[in-house]
């Protein structure tokens, strides 16, 4: 299959070692910043929580970042065997990304917010004032689709530079690496969510998603109650045929949804901890 149909802009797992900052002690300014993000921790948690006693599945982590810093899947894979595709857009840290050697299908793409191919420009933010660059990825973890609904807000952030993006809609990098079920997608894609998410679900395919982990920004400002949760956009995906699992305390939240009737459903709500139960 050509570049066009997204074939091209996938690269296979890597067979080489791990080459990971982490694992470097001179590089502890690096693993500072993952103990100071609350949210990541808490959905470490939860995906150990949902699929602890789970065989090996596959995963999709899209704004993948350098497929390290604040992964939500490289434990996954690298303790648990499991096989995935990472998909991030921005060329830096692609070409970072590429020298992790993670052991899943890489894309230097994004996911497409209409049902079709399209092209469009990323929004990155830099700041050349850092020392160590390793250190702009907490910003560059805000770089947005030009049509993203938090652009106005995040171009106050840093330096904007713009860069051309191929996107294409999940479901084609999927078939086109023969993948037609999902036991995990961690979706962070900065205010498009929504256009991701309905032009998967437009799509008559046959892919089968067990959860998903999805970052959403409530951007009514007549919020509905005191935790900010956007009821509607639970709904939405109970319209789909999935239950809510929970949702992180931090704006923008992350919610966690299971598919109805999928093998870890009953698993996950009858031996759900006590913190990972909340209403809304």
């Amino acid at each position: 299959m050509g570049g066009g149909g997204g074939r091209g802009y996938i690269i296979p797992p890597s067979n080489q070692p791990y080459s990971l900052s982490g694992s470097n002690d001179n590089h502890m300014a690096y693993n500072m910043y993952q103990s100071w993000v609350t949210s990541w921790n808490y959905l470490k948690e939860v995906i150990k929580a949902i699929f602890s006693d789970e065989p090996p599945g596959f995963f999709v982590e899209a704004g993948a970042l350098d497929g390290e810093y604040i992964s939500n899947t490289l434990d996954l894979e690298r303790l648990s065997g499991w096989e995935g595709l990472l998909v991030e857009v921005d060329e830096e840290l692609f070409s970072r990304l590429k020298k992790k050697n993670r052991k899943a299908w890489i894309s230097n793409a994004c996911l497409a917010t209409f049902p079709y191919p399209h092209q469009t420009i990323l929004v990155k933010f830099e700041n050349h004032g850092m020392p160590d660059d390793r250190l702009a990825l907490p910003l560059k973890g805000n770089n947005v689709l030009m049509q993203s609904k938090d652009l106005d807000e995040k171009m106050t952030i840093g330096l904007p530079v713009y860069q051309p993006a191929q996107c294409f809609p999940l479901q084609t990098l999927l078939l086109a690496i023969n993948v037609t079920n999902v036991n995990l997608i961690s979706l962070d894609v900065e205010g498009v969510e929504m256009d991701v998410l309905n032009s998967f679900f437009s799509s008559k395919g046959t892919i089968t998603v067990d959860v998903w982990i999805v970052e959403h920004q409530h951007h009514n400002s007549n919020l509905e109650d005191n935790d900010h949760v956007d009821r509607h956009f639970i709904y939405w995906f109970q319209s789909k045929g999935y239950t809510l699992y929970t949702f992180g305390s931090y704006s923008p939240k992350d919610y966690i949804f299971i598919r109805n009737g999928s093998s870890i459903y009953e698993k996950s709500f009858s031996s759900r901890p006590a913190k990972f139960i909340k209403t809304f």
